[in-house]
């Protein structure tokens, strides 16, 4: 009896947190981010990956709130440690440009590699931009061609014209 109960009330949990992450997201969508920020702080200290990655937009973009590099990076670390790809470029992103956390292209290209390995197709082309740039890695143009050709083929058109300039230069 006790075991049939403690399922029902965790069964009731996760709709209660269902809900208020759906309410948090309809507040959000329509522009009451200190609605959605109240609803999502506490699932995300929970550890709801998506509360946490939605908590680090909106301090990576200053919604309704001051901009906060080093809040946006704590979130995003924590969905990317859950296996959020989005989260995991993200940081990556505030790695290359050193926002709440020092420069660091070692870094960025390893969030970067777990975010691709996971179809985000921008991963793709960041990876092939430090090849080229020889950021964090050295400078390797048959490489970054090789990330460009796989984010174009994915639909990235910035990845495309980097496909077409690389072989105009002969690369």
């Amino acid at each position: 009896m006790k075991a049939l109960l403690l399922i029902l009330c965790l069964a009731l949990l996760q709709v209660v947190y269902a809900d208020a992450f759906d309410d948090g997201l309809a507040a959000y969508r329509r522009g009451d981010y200190e609605t959605a920020i109240q609803l999502w702080r506490p699932l995300a200290e929970k550890g709801d990956v998506d509360a946490q990655f939605n908590l680090g937009t909106i301090y990576d973009e200053g919604k309704g709130i001051t901009q906060d590099d080093k809040q946006a990076v704590m979130w995003y670390r924590k969905a990317a440690n859950q296996g959020d790809a989005l989260a995991q470029f993200n940081l990556g992103n505030m790695y290359v440009f050193g926002r709440g956390v020092g420069r660091d292209y070692i870094e960025a290209m390893h969030l970067y590699r777990m975010a691709a390995a996971q179809g985000v197709t921008q991963a793709l082309h960041n990876l092939g931009w430090m090849y080229e740039k020889g950021s964090g890695v050295p400078r390797d143009e048959a490489i970054a061609y090789g990330y460009y050709s796989l984010a174009a083929s994915q639909g990235d058109e910035v990845a495309k014209e980097a496909v077409k300039r690389l072989t105009k230069e002969g690369q």
